[in-house]
């Protein structure tokens, strides 16, 4: 196994932004592995959870993910596409595979055609996080969470009605969260404008942008397939004695 130091090192090795993404700025809760064809990135803290993003054959993300897991440090979550987190649940004890979700990204800004919503005001935090209690509460991105930098909002007669996040970004990968509607300004397409502002932004300033989506949620996945993301099939894997806790 090869420690990598540098984001330079990690770039020369691998392109996928699901791990470029859990580098952050390789500061000093990361640490990422080389071993064969595997490229892991362990990251504590990042979006609430202990986060490994994995890539590269089963068998030499195994030999990595066992060292991490073996250490009295943090309780590591692997992370990585859909099929290879359960076959890594095959052969390395202790590990449970949850539910598959979505990791869609995108490279190029959305379309120019429409006019833009604008940044949150400080005031407005209240009001999103209201927005969010409404039709989002399990939301992992909230105003003023630590890595949670900027809102963008779309307001009417009654507030903020629709509102998404810059959260937990890295150089090179903007990460789109806490994208919500409220209720009453349904149908409206402001939940289409605020989602379209925050990609043109998170593409313009990181040259990439993506976000995690359920992999049920057909109309979220529609929306942001029509702004031009792709969508990957991923999947974590929870420590038993984490899952336990």
């Amino acid at each position: 196994m090869e420690q990598l130091h540098t984001l330079g090192q990690l770039r020369e090795l691998c392109a996928d932004p699901l791990i470029l993404w859990a580098a952050q700025d390789m500061g000093s809760n990361v640490q990422v592995w080389a071993h064969g064809s595997a490229v892991v990135a362990a990251v504590t803290g990042l979006a609430l959870r202990d986060r490994a993003a994995v890539t590269g054959a089963v068998a030499d993300i195994a030999t990595v993910v066992q060292a991490l897991l073996a250490g009295p440090g943090p309780r590591y979550r692997p992370l990585g596409d859909d099929v290879t987190i359960g076959q890594l649940c095959n052969v390395v004890p202790g590990l449970t595979p949850t539910p598959p979700f979505g990791w869609m990204t995108a490279f190029r800004s959305p379309s120019h055609g429409e006019s833009r919503s604008r940044l949150a005001r400080d005031g407005e935090q209240p009001a999103i996080a209201q927005v969010l209690d409404e039709v989002l509460p399990d939301s992992l991105a909230r105003p003023g969470l630590q890595g949670v930098t900027r809102w963008w909002v779309e307001t009417d007669d009654m507030g903020v009605a629709a509102c998404a996040a810059d959260a937990w970004s890295a150089p090179g990968v903007g990460l789109l969260a806490g994208v919500a509607t409220a209720d009453r300004a349904r149908g409206r397409g402001l939940g289409r404008k605020v989602t379209a502002t925050a990609l043109a932004a998170l593409v313009g300033d990181y040259g990439a942008a993506a976000l995690m989506v359920e992999a049920d949620n057909a109309p979220a996945r529609s929306l942001y397939h029509s702004l031009g993301m792709t969508y990957r099939p991923v999947r974590a894997a929870v420590p038993l004695v984490y899952a336990a806790g």
